[in-house]
């Protein structure tokens, strides 16, 4: 993404907006900053003990940046096990989403993704099936920031589209790589519940943490 240049606004309006009247909060990216984003990791938690990871890996610049995206999960609840593997690879152009391929294992249930801009549509294979979307959609992807901005949202999983409402709230201090680090902290909602999560961002825009109920379960991203 092109960091340099980027300004995320949020407000407390009751919907995402592009251009926002009323500022309580805002990421505004360093002059100084990496043509791309340095590579994060987090340990997943169910109950505060660990059962995966989610990694973001960076290569290319803020006109040709690819991102490869891998959560790793295993559960056991009594006697069973629950698995969940995902995979997907994204591309940017500056702040152009470009395209985006997944494939997931969700405990048994398989999903592929494959979708790309073209100049007016977002269009591709879900399953198998077409799908077609707004021009300006782009996937849920917390470590960019930008998309809490935009009002079409898709899912990087199935492609299953987004509306998400969402607010400020206090920022606070949060452990990262061994240190406290002051963040930014939203909270967003969705209609189904899936995206119902509070989230953490440094001053400079950069994805910290993310905690939210999974089947009455609380699951926690931590940043390594």
């Amino acid at each position: 993404m092109k960091r340099i240049k980027s300004v995320l606004t949020l407000t407390l309006a009751p919907t995402l907006a592009l251009a926002a009247v009323a500022m309580v909060g805002s990421f505004v990216f360093s002059n100084t900053a990496e043509a791309k984003p340095k590579d994060m990791k987090f340990t997943i938690t169910k109950g505060g003990d660990p059962i995966g990871t989610h990694v973001f890996k960076f290569s290319g610049d803020e006109n040709k940046l690819r991102v490869v995206v891998e959560t790793h999960t295993k559960v056991k609840v009594l006697f069973l096990n629950f698995t969940y593997d995902h995979k997907r690879t994204e591309r940017w152009s500056g702040e152009k989403f470009v395209s985006l391929k997944s494939k997931t294992n969700d405990d048994g249930t398989p999903h592929k993704l494959a979708i790309k801009a073209t100049k007016t549509k977002i269009r591709g294979m879900a399953n198998g099936k077409p799908i077609s979307k707004d021009g300006v959609a782009l996937p849920v992807t917390f470590w960019n920031p930008d998309v809490l901005l935009n009002k079409n949202l898709f899912s990087a999983l199935h492609g299953k589209d987004f509306k998400l409402k969402w607010k400020k709230l206090p920022d606070e201090k949060v452990m990262v790589e061994g240190k406290m680090v002051k963040a930014k902290v939203y909270e967003t909602k969705s209609a189904s519940g899936d995206l119902d999560r509070k989230l953490w961002y440094s001053k400079d825009g950069e994805f910290l943490k993310t905690t939210f109920k999974k089947k009455g379960y609380d699951i926690a991203w931590i940043r390594e």
